[in-house]
């Protein structure tokens, strides 16, 4: 099986950082990755993704996809994916929302467009930067229905279901 892997990843900037995200895409057979959230200095891409990949941001070992980018937005890159052995067509969302809900509203409204002339299987994954359930933040102050009502929302009218992950579920935290 050839792995998708969507990653909030930082400190891409660093040697080490790099070396990182090669070994574990090599040692998890990865095929397609979306990272999100690089901060990559303009002037470094070249040389990283030289390091890296044959590419950056959305990238793809060619020799197991054909990938072509159907829609761009701020918060999201939509494409569309053939997995080669299989001749498999699927559609491939990499999302990362912003931070405050209001500014979210566009990227709800950009999935919801995409599903509406949608036919073939879609995959929607990344930072959303939001949570669709009650149970699904620990710490701080519970969780209010206002919160979770334009995600949930979103991915009913898309038709969306949320799959199993694997990994930590918590993973962020902001004591730096």
């Amino acid at each position: 099986m050839v792995n998708i892997l969507s990653w909030n990843v930082r400190g891409l900037n660093g040697l080490n950082k790099q070396k990182e995200v090669k070994l574990i895409c090599n040692e998890n057979n990865v095929g397609l990755i979306g990272l999100l959230e690089t901060k990559i200095k303009f002037n470094r891409v070249p040389e990283i993704a030289r390091t890296i990949f044959a590419g950056v941001w959305v990238v793809w070992r060619p020799d197991i996809y054909n990938v072509t980018i159907k829609g761009i937005i701020s918060q999201a890159i939509s494409c569309q994916a053939t997995f080669v052995p299989l001749q498999l067509i699927f559609l491939i969302t990499f999302v990362y929302a912003y931070n405050l809900k209001e500014d979210r509203k566009e990227l709800w409204k950009y999935l919801c467009s995409i599903s509406q002339g949608n036919n073939i299987p879609w995959i929607v994954l990344g930072d959303f930067n939001d949570v669709l359930h009650t149970g699904d933040r620990i710490g701080d102050n519970p969780i209010l229905y206002v919160e979770v009502v334009d995600f949930s929302n979103c991915i009913d009218s898309c038709g969306l279901s949320e799959l199993p992950s694997i990994g930590g579920q918590y993973t962020w935290n902001d004591r730096q």
